[in-house]
């Protein structure tokens, strides 16, 4: 059965409803009750999952008074000499904060315990040979803009194709003696850039007007929190197995679509020993920090042009944040938190932040 798309046009709701109606069509031939269930499904699609759980923000929420709280002050702390920020000292610090909370994790009788033992494919990650450095790129965290000055590091210097293919052919085993690199962001913080680049309305150069999109950002965030707890509900209901109809709506974590938000630590196995990486960079000091990460890749010239460029971000905004963080209720917000508070804890962020623009119950 092919999977079942998300697109623009849909809302959150009817994505999980025609999610549903794909199982059960899938199973019609082998399950008479799935099959009238399929019918009832097509009459009334909203009595199978629940609907939205609040409606869209006011013109009187968008338009709150400034928080208390500045994203600076609860941001992971800068390292600073002086009141100038270190780069160097900085990711020493992540560091040392990484491993900490992974000898954390690592005590037998915590659920956490699969993160030390999450082993992500050869396929996430990527490799310059002449630096020995390999790169963890994710979605909505520069992952593009990594991608490219690999991408030119390599061309610009005596890499060897069969040094990156004994890479991939020894793997995992060749991440033991790599130089290991990523790129973060606070993770609510990358949720508003993956709506943006996934959902939200978008300006047509045809039409010279801005498109609306049906998914709002609560859908965006319920299908991030609740989409797989519906799916596992209804599999378990219906008595079926399998999750391919949940591929492509997100309703599986860390596949299809949810592959833009998956975690930190299952996309790049974090507390892997394998895959620890030695250099954290932060998007918040990415202007600094990626010139550290230049200097370990040999200072290249074409590496400096790249680092010469600046990294905009738009869902870096506050405007941006509260506007559509406004939207959610402080319990929604910490439902986030829940879901993601590894990453969380990984890298020293925190929630607070984000539930302060959160409406109240």
């Amino acid at each position: 059965m092919s999977a079942v798309m998300i697109s623009k046009g849909i809302s959150y709701g009817g994505v999980l409803a025609v999610a549903v109606l794909g199982v059960a069509y899938f199973y019609s031939d082998t399950d008479g009750t799935l099959n009238r269930f399929g019918e009832a499904v097509t009459e009334r699609l909203c009595d199978i999952l629940p609907a939205t759980k609040r409606e869209a923000a006011t013109e009187e929420a968008t338009a709150a008074a400034p928080a208390a709280l500045s994203k600076e002050s609860v941001f992971n702390p800068k390292v600073s000499n002086g009141g100038v920020y270190n780069a160097k000292k900085a990711m020493d610090a992540r560091y040392r904060q990484l491993k900490e909370v992974c000898h954390k994790y690592s005590d037998v009788l915590r659920p956490e315990t699969i993160i030390g033992l999450q082993m992500p494919p050869v396929e996430n990650f990527i490799y310059d040979d002449s630096s020995n450095m390999v790169f963890c790129p994710l979605e909505s965290v520069a992952g593009k803009s990594f991608n490219t000055l690999f991408q030119r590091v390599v061309r610009s210097s005596q890499s060897d194709p069969h040094r990156l293919e004994n890479f991939k052919h020894s793997f995992p085993r060749g991440m033991k003696g790599a130089k290991r690199s990523i790129v973060v962001r606070h993770p609510m913080e990358r949720l508003v850039s993956v709506y943006r680049k996934l959902y939200a309305p978008a300006y047509n150069p045809v039409t010279d007007q801005e498109e609306n999109s049906d998914i709002t950002f609560p859908d965006f965030i319920q299908l991030v929190i609740e989409g797989p707890i519906e799916l596992s509900k209804f599999l378990e209901e219906n008595q079926v197995e399998g999750e391919s109809l949940g591929i492509d709506t997100g309703m599986v974590d860390g596949e299809g679509q949810s592959k833009n938000w998956k975690p930190y630590w299952k996309h790049c196995g974090l507390c892997h020993p394998l895959f620890q990486p030695h250099f954290i960079l932060h998007l918040d000091h990415i202007e600094e920090d990626k010139k550290v990460l230049v200097e370990m890749m040999n200072n290249t010239e074409d590496g400096k042009e790249w680092a010469a460029v600046k990294f905009p971000s738009v869902a870096s905004e506050p405007e941006l944040i509260q506007l559509l963080y406004s939207q959610l209720t402080k319990a929604e917000i910490r439902s986030i938190y829940d879901k993601y508070r590894a990453d969380h804890e990984l890298f020293g962020f925190t929630p607070d932040y984000f539930i302060q623009f959160g409406k109240d119950e």
